[in-house]
């Protein structure tokens, strides 16, 4: 397995948001191969501990309608844990993973076998409803272009699409403060907040809601903690309600009308997940690239859906002869510099979604304010905003 060593940007020329996100990301998972042993374990915390309430809430939902799916992709995968999880929880299923940053899909693939690919979440590489479910965890509030990312979200998928995101307001003054706020000179920022009112507008109230809980886990969790986290996970059998608190909500889009409602069947995923009974069986199963797998890709080069194997088992477009690797390695489907969309792909995108006059003329002031360069007035106000929270931290 390959990493990349990231390249360090001109001096010269502008970087891009979400370029100078990959190349973040590709320092973050540039790990030597073969270490990070321990995090094969029942959770993981080589970086922030695991959201226990939107990881079993949204293995939950699978579960429920296990029957049903013969396929997922997880776009935004990280380290590909989760996706190795619900692999395991379901093993008929097919996971394919995709990040934005080359070492990470390639860190995930040699931790779990996963199949797995790099490319933008706002320009997937994938054909027309080529996945039964779409998952995409706490991604859209870093992307550039959130609206050209769910647009991309619902066009691959075929039967749900799920969403998740941590960067849930309480209300419209709230999210505007938050984003006023918001630390743009870092890499990996939280660059748009939501209301849960957002998204039944955005989907033209089709999706259902549920909450996540604020509870974490470090990295072993004891069994006799399995109690609490159990009382807590009821919570989240309780969908379609207006979110009140900070926490972020797990929304799940029916794109099938045929399809069944998913509900929250958490007993034996958190049974599996608490005892650990994935050590050695499917979370670590390899899956490599075949033709059938391959053929739900779209060239990047050209264009074309004529992705095959090669009898050196690599995989290379027959159109332009592109090489993208073997059939056991991550897919690089990225460009060299990757360009922002900017807010005229944002526009673009919620005219894709035939929302009535009113949700649209909502989703494009909101994608403005996602946009909206910070004025004079605004940095004033957040070098006011830095000190008094300061201040109010160092009088208690």
């Amino acid at each position: 397995m390959a990493y990349r060593i990231p390249a360090e940007p001109a001096s010269s020329s502008h970087v891009g948001i979400t370029e100078k996100a990959r190349r973040w990301l590709d320092i973050r998972y540039r790990y030597p191969q073969g270490r990070r042993e321990e995090d094969k374990c029942v959770a993981h915390a080589y970086h922030n501990p695991i959201h226990v309430g939107r990881l079993m809430g949204v293995l939950g939902i699978l579960y429920s309608v296990k029957d049903q799916i013969h396929s997922v992709v997880d776009i935004g995968c990280g380290d590909g844990y989760p996706a190795a999880l619900a692999r395991a929880l379901i093993p008929s299923c097919n996971m394919t993973i995709t990040d934005l940053s080359y070492n990470a899909v390639s860190h995930a693939s040699s931790l779990y076998g996963l199949r797995s690919c790099a490319m933008g979440a706002d320009d997937l590489r994938f054909s027309d409803n080529s996945f039964d479910v779409v998952l995409c965890q706490e991604v859209v509030e870093h992307l550039d272009a959130p609206f050209m990312a769910i647009s991309e979200l619902l066009r691959i998928a075929k039967m749900y699409v799920i969403i998740t995101t941590e960067a849930n307001a309480r209300s419209p003054i709230h999210r505007w403060l938050c984003v006023k706020t918001r630390q743009e000179q870092e890499s990996h920022a939280e660059r748009n907040h939501w209301l849960g009112s957002d998204f039944y507008k955005l989907f033209n109230g089709t999706c259902s809601i549920f909450p996540q809980c604020d509870r974490h886990i470090e990295c072993r969790a004891m069994p006799h903690d399995s109690i609490k986290i159990r009382e807590t996970m009821a919570l989240l059998s309780k969908g379609n309600v207006q979110l009140k608190t900070s926490s972020g909500p797990i929304i799940v889009v029916k794109k099938t009308p045929s399809a069944r409602t998913p509900t929250v069947c958490i007993d034996n995923a958190i049974k599996k997940l608490i005892t650990g009974e994935y050590h050695c069986d499917y979370l670590h199963h390899l899956d490599s690239w075949d033709e059938r797998s391959l053929q739900k890709i779209i060239c990047p080069k050209c264009g074309a859906n004529m992705l095959i194997v090669t009898q050196q088992e690599c995989i290379q477009c027959e159109k332009c002869e592109r090489s993208f690797g073997s059939t056991q390695d991550a897919l690089d489907l990225l460009s060299l510099n990757i360009p922002d969309k900017g807010l005229q792909g944002d526009l673009i995108a919620i005219s894709r979604f035939n929302l009535h006059a009113p949700e649209t003329r909502y989703m494009q002031n909101l994608a403005r304010l996602f946009h909206a360069p910070r004025t004079g007035v605004d940095f004033l106000f957040y070098w006011w905003y830095r000190a008094a929270r300061f201040f109010y931290r160092l009088s208690f």
